[in-house]
């Protein structure tokens, strides 16, 4: 572990609990996507299985990199060394569970997984650690399923939940954890970077990047190998359209044809990649980047209008409305109704709310 992820806090307060030897044995790592919470837990779980981690008062711990257990971690066969996600549900023993769509950790998932094997004795060591990706995906029985464990592990285990959405966690969950918080990184980050990288970016290219990463290195590296920019070049001059009393047919059609792409894109360089979760995905990518922009309109309109509260009220109410747009269209995608519909209906709203203040 080391501050370079740009969270020295977390790494700080992990590395003095390690020195210390009173490493909390259930922990959640929260924040946004892409800040780092995944890598962390990777090397976390690289120090608690090796057999000849060290450090020191001026030095943080750390995996020797050389023992047998370091080496099959390594190689990422290590037996004590366990990683639940969603796509395990395509080995469940259940061929009902194998069926379903990839956007839940159902119940099954974490017995088999992690129930099960938690009560085995560690096979290289004295420690076992189980890493539970998007956390928040696991539903309400897969949840009370790990309150035992969570509250009284066997010796020598350790659970790492990896959340950007804790709220989703069960009180009773959260409570039996130390909470670990992963900040956005800094702009420079993600600059330095960026200049490190094989694309070339014009500047002003450059700059939407950075304002669409937020302080998320993974978004940014989601940006940049998607072509995010063209994706937002493609689609974000129809909202101004709309503003100036254009309004395109084919938004809606757009929207979804640009999620699908995504989304296909997605399951090719993945393999057991599930293009229901991509799509969710790839409309998640598109929210954020309207929302975005519809944020700086309003900072723009803001600006603009000065102390008159009607010019506000007009330049500002179809972005408020666009942004209560978005909370619908993702409410909509949650419950599982069709993408196409899920699009049309929000181009729909969009539309509605910029009419309503052209005809006032």
């Amino acid at each position: 572990m080391d501050a370079i992820l740009g969270q020295p806090r977390a790494i700080d307060l992990l590395q003095s609990a390690l020195k210390a030897d009173r490493l909390h044995h259930a922990i959640i790592f929260h924040g946004m996507k892409g800040v780092g919470k995944f890598t962390t837990a990777r090397s976390l779980a690289s120090i608690l299985l090796c057999h000849d981690a060290r450090g020191g008062a001026d030095r943080p711990v750390s995996a020797c990199g050389a023992c047998r257990s370091c080496q099959a971690f390594r190689a990422g066969s290590h037996p004590d060394d366990h990683v639940i996600t969603k796509e395990l549900s395509r080995f469940s023993s259940d061929p009902a569970i194998r069926d379903r769509k990839l956007i839940r950790i159902p119940a099954a998932v974490v017995r088999e997984n992690l129930i099960g094997p938690v009560n085995l004795a560690p096979r290289l060591g004295r420690h076992k650690v189980f890493i539970v990706d998007e956390a928040e995906l696991l539903d309400t029985v897969s949840q009370n399923t790990l309150l035992k464990t969570l509250e009284e592990p066997p010796d020598g285990t350790f659970l790492i939940l990896i959340s950007s959405a804790q709220n989703r966690l069960l009180q009773t969950v959260r409570s039996r954890c130390l909470r670990v918080p992963f900040l956005p990184l800094p702009q420079a980050v993600i600059s330095e970077w960026l200049d490190g990288q094989e694309h070339r970016l014009d500047a002003a290219q450059r700059r939407w990047l950075i304002d669409f990463a937020d302080g998320s290195l993974g978004q940014a590296t989601t940006a940049l190998e998607y072509d995010l920019h063209e994706w937002a070049a493609a689609i974000l001059p129809a909202l101004d359209g709309m503003a100036d009393g254009r309004y395109p047919a084919d938004l809606g059609r757009d929207m979804s044809d640009g999620v699908d792409r995504f989304a296909r894109r997605w399951v090719e360089a993945h393999e057991g990649a599930s293009k229901d979760s991509a799509n969710r995905q790839g409309a998640s990518i598109l929210w954020t980047m309207i929302g975005r922009y519809a944020r700086h309109r309003i900072a723009q309109g803001a600006a603009a209008s000065g102390a008159d509260p009607i010019a506000a009220e007009s330049a500002l109410d179809p972005w408020l409305k666009l942004i209560d747009s978005i909370g619908q269209a993702e409410h909509e995608l949650n419950c599982n109704v069709n993408l196409g519909i899920v699009m049309d209906h929000f181009a729909s709203m969009a539309d509605r709310g910029f009419r309503s203040v052209s005809l006032v």
